[in-house]
């Protein structure tokens, strides 16, 4: 883990924190005239999910894994990245790209293509 040290003037100050995994969060730190302050943030990251409204039966990929839905919402917990969906019914194959960011919900449905939609 890195450490930085920055010397700050008395006063409040927003300590703001972003990565691609964790996304966004921010802490207000109240500094008082000729304090040392040292500043301990743990970095949660926040979750992302995938549900799926398709139509039972219909055999779902996701990068190169079959999935097993486990529960009735079909619903699953997925990293921060790049992910490819493949659903295939008969002969029919439809393949889709996509990129998921720290606490971003996507939902896949099935029309005459793939629809994901970020809630």
């Amino acid at each position: 883990m890195s450490q930085k040290k920055h010397i700050l003037p008395a006063g409040v100050h927003i300590l703001d924190i972003y990565t691609p995994e964790t996304g966004h969060t921010s802490k207000n730190i109240i500094i008082e005239p000729g304090q040392t302050t040292e500043i301990v943030h743990e970095i949660i990251q926040t979750q992302s999910y995938l549900t799926f409204d398709i139509p039972s039966g219909i055999p779902v990929i996701l990068d190169n894994e079959p999935l097993v839905f486990s529960n009735e919402k079909n619903k699953l917990e997925i990293e921060p990245g790049p992910h490819q969906i493949i659903l295939q019914f008969g002969e029919y194959k439809l393949t889709k790209d996509f990129s998921v960011k720290a606490g971003e919900n996507i939902k896949l449905s099935i029309f005459f293509d793939l629809r994901l939609e970020k809630y």
